[in-house]
């Protein structure tokens, strides 16, 4: 029996969760001013918006084995850099090596495929992940069964 694998495109820039749920603002003497929060409904709009992408590609049920899950994110060249930083960006000599970090944006999709390809992201046991630039940004998703490997979970544990 040959694993499943599944891939797919979400175009759109890449994005993460908000680091931060709540930071205060000071003053240059060191008061505080005023605080922001970070919206945690806007982070599941995210998801929600990345997870109906995915809905399209995902198996009748969510996997409970193993999987192994590769990300290739791919932002966006930007339209005032010289045809020489162009042309690195394109060929892959330039990288992406700027925020937002490939961890951030690699524990972004894990939780929106959670529940969706995967019961659980803990079932993800192999992980490649890479950023690039690229003149159509988003993100490349493949998702495969781990073959020959078994789950150490309990029955009903997620």
């Amino acid at each position: 029996m040959s694993a499943t694998v599944i891939e797919f495109f979400v175009p759109g820039i890449p994005t993460t969760k908000n680091k931060r749920k709540a930071f205060t603002i000071k003053n240059k003497a060191g008061d505080v001013v005023g605080a922001r929060v970070a919206h945690p409904e806007r982070d599941k709009e995210k998801q929600r918006a990345f997870a109906s992408v995915a809905n399209d590609h995902a198996p009748p049920a969510p996997w409970v084995c193993p999987v192994r899950l590769e990300l290739v994110f791919t932002m966006p060249i930007a339209g005032s850099w010289s045809g020489k930083k162009t042309a690195m960006a394109e060929s892959g000599e330039l990288r992406h090596t700027s925020r937002p970090d490939t961890s951030r944006l690699t524990t972004f999709v894990e939780d929106a495929l959670s529940g969706v390809f995967y019961l659980d992201d803990a079932l993800v046991v192999e992980l490649r992940a890479e950023k690039r630039f690229g003149h159509r940004p988003g993100t490349h998703v493949r998702v495969s069964q781990v073959e020959g490997v078994r789950s150490n979970a309990k029955r009903g544990e997620r």
